[in-house]
């Protein structure tokens, strides 16, 4: 039977660049997601606007984009 200590190692990376490919690989998942979180949101207001000749964004729609393009934003910025 193993330990717990033994599981543990053997769940841990191997290899210093193992861990920091794991921390890239988690930090490029999480922007997909808020890239496609976004992108969602977007596609919602711009469906409530077919058929206008000119989107017109009211405060609300305006502000949901911002918030959801504020995340975006930060990924012009290295991960941390």
């Amino acid at each position: 039977m193993n330990s717990a200590s033994d599981r543990l190692a053997a769940m841990s990376p191997s290899h210093p660049l193992q861990f920091v490919m794991i921390a890239l690989a988690g930090c490029f998942n999480q922007q997909q997601r808020d890239v496609i979180d976004y992108l969602s949101e977007e596609n919602r207001v711009l469906r409530q606007q077919l058929g206008a000749r000119r989107l017109r964004f009211t405060d609300d729609q305006r502000r949901r984009l911002a918030a959801k393009g504020r995340t975006l934003v930060e990924y012009a910025r290295p991960c941390s």
